[in-house]
């Protein structure tokens, strides 16, 4: 599968995680990712 997020998202998340910030992703990327997740 190709990336599926745009590379603006991407870089939001980079930073989040850079900077220690705990958060959770809500909606159709938590459904999207948890997909993902469970096919592999």
């Amino acid at each position: 599968m190709g990336n599926i997020f745009n590379d603006d998202f991407r870089e939001f998340i980079q930073a989040l995680n850079n900077n220690g910030v705990k958060y959770i992703l809500v909606g159709v990327y938590s459904v999207i990712l948890h997909d993902i997740q469970e096919q592999q």
